[in-house]
């Protein structure tokens, strides 16, 4: 008795769906991305970001998942295949992409309602900006300068190899600071220092134990501390700048908006 199968037939109107969607450089070029973040074919930080669904758009706009990040997980997956670790991209990485996303999904202009405040009779307006200049105008790693940003030695002669922020950590203090919204106090402010800072160092004399550099920190004094700081704000200086040049409609002078770029609130 012959098997028999069932033939599906092509839907033409998916055929004609499909949108090819845009590559873009990540702003690190990938170039710190040692643990299959990207996948393997990945070249220089490439990678190819397809629109969004109205599934992913839903997802994107849960509180929940937002927060716990699994909505960025999810949604990075499915429209930027060769993301196969999301949460462990770099913050900036992320913000970038994010602006991607907008720029194929929705195009790349985006519309922010501000009063200046400049009057007793200042209006609130709308003001547009251009996803297309923030993406244009991102700040790239440069490889030659690896050793000189991310790596400082203490008078000590220890030597601390530091790592821009991965966007898991920003989800944790998101996390964290959700959980202690009665309010704060020395302690718990002191502790999420600590974990900022821990989560920024890749190593310390080549021990990447987080355990151990979090006892390490306890103990390094004030003065040291603030060149781990500044050295942190140094190697932390590069991808896309979200300031908004333009002019206030009421008085004319300029005026500087930060645009909510971040996923956790672009969406919302």
């Amino acid at each position: 008795m012959e098997d028999i199968q069932t033939i599906t037939k092509p839907n033409p109107l998916l055929e004609r769906l499909k949108i090819p969607g845009e590559t873009v450089r990540l702003p690190s070029g990938g170039i710190f991305y040692k643990s299959e973040e990207l996948q393997p074919s990945v070249k220089n930080g490439e990678v190819h970001v397809y629109p969004l669904t109205t599934f992913d758009e839903i997802v994107l706009k849960s509180p929940d998942k937002l927060i716990n990040g699994s909505a960025i997980d999810e949604v990075f997956r499915r429209c930027i295949p060769e993301v196969q670790k999301p949460l462990e991209l770099f913050a900036k990485d992320v913000d970038y992409l994010t602006m991607a996303l907008k720029r194929v999904t929705f195009g790349p202009f985006l519309e922010l309602q501000y009063n200046h405040g400049c009057s007793p009779t200042s209006k609130e307006y709308t003001y547009t900006c251009d996803v297309n200049e923030f993406m244009k105008n991102a700040k790239a790693i440069d490889p030659t300068t690896i050793g000189e940003n991310y790596k400082l030695t203490l008078p000590n002669g220890q030597v601390v190899e530091i790592l821009p922020t991965r966007f898991r950590s920003v989800i944790a203090m998101l996390e964290d600071a959700n959980a202690q919204k009665q309010g704060d106090d020395l302690i718990i402010l002191k502790d999420r220092v600590m974990n900022s800072i821990t989560n920024v160092i890749e190593s310390v004399d080549a021990i990447a134990d987080k355990a151990l550099i979090r006892e390490w920190l306890e103990q390094v004094g004030a003065g040291w501390m603030r060149q781990i700081t500044e050295g942190i704000e140094k190697a932390g200086n590069w991808g896309p700048d979200t300031t908004f040049k333009t002019t206030c409609k009421d008085c004319n002078e300029p005026i500087a908006l930060e645009v909510p770029l971040n996923p956790v609130t672009f969406f919302t």
